[in-house]
């Protein structure tokens, strides 16, 4: 399980996004109950690993898609933001919530979200969000899981957009 090296480029997250939802909705995961809310920001561009990126959008969707099996909507937000890390050198961090319109997380669930082998699902392997948390931070950057306010689970993530920049 040990994660394989970074392999940088640049590319345009929203696209990025778009491409891992289509593969998605070819899979056997997608329900025809569902449906896709977008909100993007123009021209995002991040320079990170886009293979392991898509690994985290699968892991994301897959979940958002179990927690609704009655259908009901995928919110995806994409923009960037100022992040303490980067504001001396004037970059902001690429940030993309998902958000589904399931149950959310229990409370047990929230304890343990990115905890590898925790699972409430039958069946379940517990490594969905754990494989997420080690990407997104082997990538440097942060992911965030909580319960929106208006129901749902949500889950945020902050990408640097110049890993080799935001190290030095």
């Amino acid at each position: 399980a040990r994660p394989k090296p970074a392999n940088l480029q640049k590319f345009n997250l929203n696209q990025l996004i778009l491409d891992a939802l289509k593969l998605f909705k070819n899979s056997s995961n997608w329900s025809e109950k569902m449906r896709v809310e977008t909100d993007f920001q123009k021209d995002l561009n991040l320079e990170t690993d886009p293979e392991q990126i898509r690994q985290v959008f699968w892991n994301i969707f897959l979940n958002a898609c179990e927690a609704m099996p009655n259908g009901g909507a995928l919110q995806i937000n994409t923009s960037l933001v100022d992040h303490h890390d980067l504001h001396e050198k004037g970059l902001k961090m690429g940030r993309i919530t998902v958000r589904d319109t399931g149950q959310g997380f229990s409370k047990k669930a929230l304890l343990h979200l990115f905890t590898p082998f925790f699972t409430t699902k039958e069946g379940g392997s517990g490594l969905g969000l754990a494989i997420v948390k080690g990407i997104v931070e082997g990538l440097k950057g942060e992911v965030h899981g909580k319960n929106h306010p208006d129901g749902g689970a949500e889950i945020t993530i902050l990408l640097h957009p110049y890993p080799s920049l935001a190290t030095r």
